[in-house]
């Protein structure tokens, strides 16, 4: 199958009949493999110092395996992961906070 799509998931069989019989495979279930899309709209978040804030991951689909999330702080000068701590959380969405 060429250029599958997700209508194409579901369960399928194979089948071969002749004259002496029919026979069968055994079930193989088709899932579409995928990456979550995020939403095109940037947002701007404004944290009061000594507060908390969340920042949402703002995805706009399911991904298949589920991913895992991590977050990178960008400066003009440099990029670098953020480690999750006792005052950095994120949960299973991959929202921050």
């Amino acid at each position: 199958m060429s250029d599958a799509m997700r209508t194409n998931e579901g369960v399928y069989q194979c089948f071969a009949e002749n004259i002496y019989g029919r026979t069968m495979s055994t079930f193989a279930e088709l899932q579409m493999a995928m990456a979550d899309s995020f939403s095109p709209d940037a947002k701007q978040t404004t944290a009061i110092e000594g507060q908390s804030f969340e920042i949402g991951c703002r995805r706009t689909t399911e991904s298949f395996p589920t991913p895992a999330y991590s977050w990178e702080l960008k400066t003009e000068q440099s990029s670098s992961p953020i480690y999750m701590d006792e005052r950095r959380q994120m949960d299973q969405h991959g929202n921050y906070w």
